[in-house]
Parts: structure tokens; sequence; C-alpha cells
């Protein structure tokens, strides 16, 4: 399944389409499902130094968020990783991802009766590319 959602991901960029979004929500999911597999919420929440991050209004989360499941990874793996080149790797990532959607709602305020507001081929394309990086350093 991880693997058919990588290559979906792919296969995305290779048709002309108004709006890659599904690539790089099939980048989203791929990075997920990794960050589950290798670390799992009870392990990650066994660690003597976990502690819950927040939300906006200042509760606890209820799981890890890939942050502190990367983290996780990276002190599984110590001496195998290089560790500040993966974390910056990771926080590249979570930042395209986390800029895509507001400027898709941007996009969709600003001009409301386009039909297809996302991704473009090269947002799209960068995510696929970070994610290579990432999954060759956690992998």
């Amino acid at each position: 399944m991880l693997a058919e959602r990588y290559l979906s991901a792919w296969a995305i960029l290779r048709v002309e389409l108004p709006n890659y979004s599904g690539a790089v929500s099939e980048v989203r999911d791929v990075l997920t499902q990794v960050l589950h597999k290798l670390a799992p919420d009870e392990d990650v929440k066994k660690q003597h130094n976990y502690q819950p991050e927040r939300d906006s209004h200042g509760n606890p989360l209820p799981t890890p968020t890939r942050r502190q499941r990367t983290q996780y990874v990276l002190q599984q793996r110590e001496g195998t990783l290089k560790v500040g080149q993966l974390e910056k790797e990771m926080e590249f990532l979570e930042t395209l991802l986390e800029q895509l959607p507001a400027s898709v709602k941007i996009a969709y305020d600003h001009a409301s009766n386009r039909t297809h507001t996302g991704a473009t081929y090269e947002q799209a394309w960068r995510c696929l590319k970070q994610l290579d990086s990432v999954l060759a350093q956690l992998l």
C-alpha cells in the first residue's frame, strides 16, 4: 500500500493536470505512514523525555506529532543517521506541506469562480523530491 501511494504521487505528475494537489496529498500520506510504522504512538510516548505537544488553544495533542516521531526514529538510530541534516529536511518538507493549503485558500478566496485550485506542478514536484530525500535517510 505504501509503495503504491508513493508511485501514485509520481504518476500524477506524469499527466498534465490543472491541479496537482493529489500528488501532495500522497506525499503527506506516505510520510505519515512511514513515520507511524517506524515510530508507533506507544513507543514514542514511552520515551523518558516525551511531552505531548499542544494545539493552538494550549490543549495537549492526543498523539505524537510528525516532528516527535522523527526525533524518536533519530534516537533509535543514533549514530547511523546525520541527525541535523534529517531534521532540516523534515522541517523543510513540513513547511512545504503547511504552506500549500494556505496558498490554495488564498487562491480560492481571490478567484472563487475558478473550478480548480491547488498545487502547481512545481509545488508537487518539490514535495516529492523532498520526500525522496527524507525517505532515503529514514529507511
